[in-house]
This record gives C-alpha cells, structure tokens and sequence, in this order.
C-alpha cells in the first residue's frame, strides 16, 4: 500500500486534502504541524508522496521552531529525491521538481495528481 505524508495546520484543509486519497485504499499520514513532519522525515520515515502546505505556521508549538511547507519539501528532496511532491497554494509560486495543486481545489483533481504521480513511480 502506497504511504502518503499530508502537511496541513488548518482542520478542515487538511481533512479535505486526506479524505480522497484515504477513501482510494492509499494510507495517509496526517501532520497537523510542519515541525513534527519535518523531524519525521529527517529521521527516516519511509513514505511515497509527499502532500504540503506551503503558507503555514506552528504557531503555539514548544520550543518555538518554525517550519514552512518550502522546508518541508527541501527536506524531503534532499534526503528522497525519488519521492513527488505536491504542494497545496492559494499564490502563484512555483516550486522546481514538485507539483502545484491550485487553492481552492477539487477533490478530484487532487486525486488525479495522486494516482499520476504515484503510477509514474
């Protein structure tokens, strides 16, 4: 089974961005904070997407380190260039070597971009 890592702070975005792929047999890990996905990867989690907010804070999180969706996936290109990466943004920003998902999205879209990305492989 397909393991894909989902890095969003906002509830009901990152419920959104999991409930498809969840729903498709894929296994979704789900980090409500850009730190703790980040330690996690730098520490070997093993996944095969790599799903990301980029405007993001960890506001509130002890000690008070702050990780953007942009650090997440340099970390996650330099330790597993292999892996797709898409990131999730509202702005116009372009990100070499990963895929935009346009904000607001549909669902179904996003669950193209999934199946595109991972029968690539």
């Amino acid at each position: 089974m397909k393991k894909i890592v989902i890095v969003e702070n906002d509830r009901e975005s990152r419920e959104h961005v999991a409930f498809n792929p969840g729903n498709e047999g894929y296994e979704t890990l789900v980090y409500e904070t850009a730190k703790r996905a980040f330690e996690d990867i730098k520490n070997g989690l093993e996944y095969d997407l790599l799903i990301t907010d980029l405007s993001f804070s960890d506001r509130g999180v002890t000690p008070a380190v702050h990780y953007s969706g942009e650090d997440i996936i340099s970390i996650s290109s330099t330790l597993h260039p292999e892996i797709p990466v898409i990131y999730v943004s509202g702005y116009p920003t372009t990100i070499p070597g990963a895929a935009r998902l346009k904000k607001p999205f549909d669902p179904n879209d996003l669950l193209d971009l999934v199946k595109n990305l991972l029968q690539s492989e």
